[in-house]
């Protein structure tokens, strides 16, 4: 990999974030931005594709004036084996001839996969068996990107709370061979190594030791928390004692390296604090000032056992090349998360439930899969982000509603339409018919749903054309709606 410009030390932009962000201190030499969020996606064949927010991007033009921005996205799902998208991949190179981010990264993991003629959308990201077809899938995938979006493109290490069983190679393996043959950089996120190491018992230094650290263009750090017996990657505190060593000991080693971003969900913010998070940029710069990279020797030619072990590390447990369906075996994965029922039966039937185009090595993967705790955790994290979701486009709505009343209708609306496909503008007008139709005693309600169920419908249209949206008020709207929005209930 290329070196990249050494910008320095880089927070995560999330919006209760703007005023550190914009502020005039010197914690902070770039702003690392995820795309998707300053954007609604309409959904596969909708004109347009993506309608961008204006206030959003403004915001960014004022940070770009005085500190370089780096493009971090979440939906580009690279590893999905049904198809690649590229109206997602078209819009990311928009917006580089927007910014012009010197680099910009992505995930190594799927998320979307298709199942009787629709999409899922497991909403989280799933790793991919580290296999020669997995990378057979990716190679060709980072060299389209890299074709249209000119400037040097990353990918980060993924944090899993299961793993695929029976692997060809480990993980530093996989990740060198990627790097190598595709010619991408690593985001090497450290927080997601103390994540898996601590939930599946390895030694995070080991799996670092391993790596070719001359591939490494970006570090993460995070903090997280504890949840039913795992640990999570929720970027929800500041950076743990046990990343800083990981960190100490990992930037010196990076000779191409352009920055360390701190993650932290703006969600977080105020429970974290201002204080802490400047403390934790501080300490970054000092790191960073500090690092001097060490001069990383190259590595001499493969032989050929060496060559051998490198790419099958699993001989031993006997795993043998097979021809597999990488579709099958990824629909299969995320019904698991989103499809509580076939995942049970997976569980207790095994084979019966499975596609018969799956390789017997995918069936196995699956089954065991299908025990494992993390899918559990899984699908803990697929309704909590999908609820989220629901909270961010219908705030007033779900402002009315109890914790408890939103919670049970939700599960509700989720038993009749299950995630089989969902974009988010679409399921939330599909709840906010579901909530019509349940004709909820709420003296406000049935006004505030109609209100933001028409201003959706709006945005849907994505056009200035779209036929106008009338909204019959009881009460003063502008008292209303200015209250909810004050996370105040009307009296």
């Amino acid at each position: 990999m290329h070196t990249l410009p050494r910008l320095g030390v880089g927070l995560a932009y999330q919006a209760p974030l703007a005023g550190l962000i914009e502020a005039n201190g010197d914690e902070i030499d770039f702003v690392e931005v995820v795309p998707d969020i300053l954007w609604t996606d309409r959904g596969p064949g909708a004109v347009p594709r993506h309608i961008d927010d204006e206030a959003g991007i403004q915001s960014l033009s004022r940070i770009r004036r005085r500190r370089p921005l780096v493009a971090h996205s979440i939906g580009m799902s690279i590893g999905s084996a049904d198809h690649f998208d590229l109206a997602h991949l078209q819009q990311i190179a928009s917006w580089w001839q927007r910014l012009r981010f010197p680099w910009h990264s992505d995930h190594l993991a799927f998320h979307l996969a298709a199942h009787a003629g629709q999409q899922i959308n497991a909403g989280i990201t799933l790793p991919l068996p580290r296999d020669r077809a997995s990378l057979d899938l990716l190679i060709p995938r980072v060299r389209e990107v890299q074709r249209r979006v000119p400037v040097p493109f990353l990918l980060e290490n993924n944090v899993y709370y299961f793993d695929i069983p029976e692997c060809e190679m480990d993980e530093a393996t996989f990740l060198n061979t990627l790097c190598r043959e595709s010619g991408c950089g690593l985001l090497l996120d450290l927080h997601n190594v103390y994540t898996n190491a601590r939930n599946h018992g390895f030694d995070a230094m080991s799996l670092l030791a391993e790596l070719d650290l001359r591939h490494v263009g970006e570090i993460h750090v995070a903090g997280g928390m504890e949840l039913d017996g795992f640990y999570l990657d929720a970027h929800s505190n500041s950076v743990s004692d046990a990343v800083w060593s990981l960190l100490e000991w990992t930037l010196p080693r990076c000779p191409n390296i352009g920055g360390v971003v701190f993650e932290l969900f703006g969600s977080w913010f105020e429970t974290v604090g201002e204080e802490r998070v400047r403390a934790d940029l501080q300490r970054l710069k000092r790191l960073w000032s500090q690092a001097t990279p060490h001069p990383m020797p190259a590595p001499g030619p493969a032989t050929t056992d060496t060559a051998q072990s490198a790419v099958v590390t699993a001989s031993s447990a006997g795993v043998t090349a097979e021809k597999g369906n990488s579709q099958a075996f990824q629909t299969a994965l995320a019904r698991l998360i989103v499809e509580p029922e076939f995942r049970d039966g997976v569980r207790n039937d095994g084979d019966a439930m499975l596609d018969a185009s799956l390789a017997p090595l995918e069936r196995t993967r699956l089954q065991q899969i299908a025990r494992d705790r993390g899918v559990d955790m899984n699908r803990t994290l697929h309704k909590g982000f999908r609820l989220g979701k629901l909270r961010t486009l219908l705030p007033l709505t779900c402002a009315l509603l109890t914790n408890s009343r939103l919670a049970g209708e939700v599960a509700r609306f989720w038993r009749l339409r299950p995630p089989s496909s969902f974009y988010f503008l679409p399921e939330a007008l599909e709840f906010c018919d579901f909530l019509q139709g349940r004709r909820i005693r709420s003296r406000y309600l049935d006004e505030v749903l109609a209100y933001e169920r028409a201003t959706l419908a709006l945005e849907q249209a994505g056009t200035v054309s779209a036929a106008p949206q009338q909204v019959r008020f009881i009460h003063d709207p502008a008292i209303l709606l200015a209250t909810l929005a004050r996370g105040r209930r009307p009296r």
